[in-house]
């Protein structure tokens, strides 16, 4: 009873274990979950990641005392297939294919590197989807503090997204709590109050871009800025040429830093003077 109970939650730990790796390989960041409320299968990023943790946790558990329960059977089994000229190339092998898949991903060696650069790939197509906010954590700041850090005045900010809808009662509210009461994301909100502020009187404001560019900001190009700050991307590229370099709407950062033989932050500290 007490072994075949441990083999079937061995059996649907791994299966939920799984499935959550899975989701966790074709996730967005953080950052960009947060932003646009990610979810998949109904649950969040925050639901997945706990989902997985706490399967993980049980898979290990049964796992171990799986071992426990079996421990004399195991031992025997390796000293024969040690011993047996057939049996040792296995176990050997084995063992020498998890050290070499552990060293490869720690070293980013093939074919773990082409992996791993599969799951970069999928999270930034996955960022271009939905969009990086202006800085980690963005969803969580009083909308007030979040207009002055993109050099817009608080009051039109709020005004924007009263216009659209969103009631809003003195701006100290954060984009999160503001979208869960409309039923939006932030990442919404946030493009609804400035295409209304770019539409209205203030369409020449000067938004700042962050002094300190957010994580992914490089694999970025010039139009997915522009498009993340409401900026015109003419005018980002107009800001490099004034300092010698050339770009067009669809390099990336990287790409523009190694043509001119720049570092990534060089290029972008260019673009948001």
């Amino acid at each position: 009873m007490v072994r075949r109970f441990t083999s079937l939650t061995l059996l649907w730990s791994f299966f939920i274990l799984f499935i959550s790796s899975l989701v966790l390989f074709i996730e967005p960041h953080g950052r960009v979950a947060f932003w646009s409320n990610w979810h998949f299968l109904g649950l969040s990023k925050e639901e997945w990641d706990d989902l997985h943790l706490c399967s993980g946790t049980l898979f290990s558990l049964a796992a171990v005392f799986h071992l426990y329960l079996n421990w004399h059977t195991v031992v025997v089994y390796l000293k024969k297939k040690i011993k047996g000229l057939s049996g040792g190339p296995a176990v050997w092998g084995s063992l020498a294919l998890t050290l070499f898949v552990c060293i490869s991903s720690y070293f980013h060696l093939p074919p773990m590197q082409q992996l791993i650069e599969l799951e970069n790939k999928i999270k930034q197509a996955q960022t271009k989807k939905y969009g990086n906010p202006p800085f980690g954590h963005a969803e969580l700041v009083p909308v007030n503090k979040l207009a002055k850090f993109l050099g817009i005045e608080p009051k039109k900010f709020v005004d924007a997204l009263r216009a659209n809808g969103i009631e809003v009662a003195s701006g100290k509210e954060s984009l999160k709590d503001l979208a869960r009461s409309a039923g939006k994301s932030p990442s919404e909100l946030f493009h609804l109050a400035m295409e209304y502020i770019h539409k209205g009187a203030d369409k020449n404001i000067n938004v700042r871009l962050p002094s300190v560019p957010p994580p992914g900001t490089g694999m970025m190009t010039i139009n997915d800025i522009a498009r993340t700050y409401h900026v015109s991307s003419q005018e980002l590229i107009r800001r490099l040429r004034t300092t010698g370099i050339n770009a067009s709407p669809s390099d990336t950062i990287k790409e523009i830093a190694q043509k001119t033989h720049k570092s990534p932050q060089e290029i972008y500290s260019v673009l948001s003077k």
